[in-house]
């Protein structure tokens, strides 16, 4: 994967919000990933520890970093997390991350 951004600055780490269902909250990622646009952040880093990613499965980190993605809707890079300790998996996330625009 060639890295196209050079990321410099403040990079903010996306915490996963979810509702009282254990759903991903749609609206408050939309807000959360708004809120640190307007404060001047320099890029954006999804699923990492923050972000809840050793509790979600490939799918549901794959859904979280296109949603954030849709959201930021280009105004800023977007880094992600690939861990885990099955290759298969973390290849998956990585073409995923790929097919949606992540930088690196």
């Amino acid at each position: 994967m060639a890295v196209k951004t050079s990321f410099r600055g403040a990079v903010s780490e996306i915490i996963t919000p979810f509702d009282e269902n254990s759903k991903l909250d749609l609206g408050l990622l939309q807000a959360e990933v708004d809120y640190q646009v307007e404060s001047g952040i320099a890029a954006l880093f999804s699923n990492g520890l923050a972000g809840e990613s050793f509790d979600m499965n490939v799918d549901e980190l794959i859904a979280v970093n296109k949603e954030v993605v849709r959201c930021n809707a280009g105004r800023l890079p977007i880094m992600a997390n690939i861990t885990g300790n099955n290759i298969e998996n973390c290849m998956k996330l990585l073409r995923a991350y790929e097919d949606s625009g992540v930088q690196s």
